[in-house]
């Protein structure tokens, strides 16, 4: 599964650099392949969605993509009964990372985090119970995934 993460992340950069940076032209056919080159989008400055006592600046950054429509945006072809529009509204805001709310543990090898000795770091900014982390952990990150080359996560 390790390998597989870290090929889907080199293919993502990949992608990224050939089709969105300056020489994106030379790269027709393999930039092609999406019915659009990007979705467009709406990006504004609106306040700490979290206590002020963990925010780490008083505003945060939020991202709208507006209605996507699965027939035009995403090419997905069905009769207008069977189309989608979605929307993603995201609020992305710094947090303080001070010992108060982040940890490092080591994993024990049988703990499910990773292999034995890999330093896994808790943030602890209230419990998410969708994760099933349990003892007021909202996100685990374990910190080997940097040496292994992978890009990021999305919960």
């Amino acid at each position: 599964m390790q390998t597989k993460d870290l090929n889907d992340t080199i293919l993502a950069a990949t992608y990224a650099r050939q089709c969105y940076g300056q020489d994106a032209g030379l790269n027709k056919l393999r930039c092609s392949m999406y019915t659009k080159r990007s979705i467009p989008w709406t990006a504004g400055e609106v306040d700490c969605p979290f206590d002020g006592s963990i925010c780490s600046a008083p505003c945060a950054l939020k991202l709208d993509s507006g209605i996507i429509d699965s027939h035009m945006d995403l090419g997905m072809n069905a009769p207008d009964s069977g189309r989608v529009g979605f929307r993603k509204v995201t609020t992305c805001s710094p947090l303080k990372v001070t010992p108060e709310y982040v940890s490092v543990i080591t994993s024990t090898g049988n703990d499910g985090l990773g292999v034995e000795g890999d330093k896994i770091r808790e943030y602890q900014f209230g419990t998410y119970s969708g994760a099933g982390l349990g003892h007021n952990v909202t996100y685990m990150y374990n910190q080997h995934a940097y040496i292994d080359g992978f890009g990021y996560e999305l919960v």
